[in-house]
């Protein structure tokens, strides 16, 4: 089982600024950010008005770059999602069934879209998460 001092479960602006702000405290203190969403932290607001404008890249929502919390230490499991917590043991499962074991715990997950009811007009969808980017194929 893996194990840190700091676990964010989140992949949001909150576990991004957290880890920011950990690592000025505790130079040396470990920290793992695990998200759902196979991204670093990104600014959500801008997906359903610049971002669809196309007024700002994907590139340009981005907080971070990715590279950014590698150079600061910080662990990222991307892609896969805590599901439960054992705050007795001290202990996070994730749902590829990996552990980590931590200290101390952020939980920032962020809220859920509302769904719209089915039949609201064609075109209506939900806008939640960066969409992956389209294949290129030469």
């Amino acid at each position: 089982m893996k194990s840190t001092k700091y676990l964010l479960i989140g992949g949001g602006l909150a576990s991004g600024q957290a880890a920011k702000q950990l690592r000025e405290q505790d130079p040396h203190g470990s920290i793992t950010l695990v998200g759902e969403e196979p991204h670093v932290p990104y600014d959500r607001p801008p997906l359903s008005k610049e971002f669809l404008r196309g007024e700002k890249s994907r590139d340009a929502l981005f907080f971070d770059p990715e590279q950014y919390f590698r150079d600061q230490g910080v662990g990222l499991v991307l892609g896969v999602a805590a599901q439960r917590l054992d705050l007795g043991k001290k202990t996070a499962l994730l749902a590829n069934g990996e552990g980590i074991a931590f200290e101390k715990a952020l939980l920032a997950t962020g809220g859920r879209p509302v769904h719209l009811p089915p039949g609201r007009g064609p075109g209506a969808s939900n806008l939640r998460e960066l969409p992956r980017p389209a294949s290129r194929h030469p």
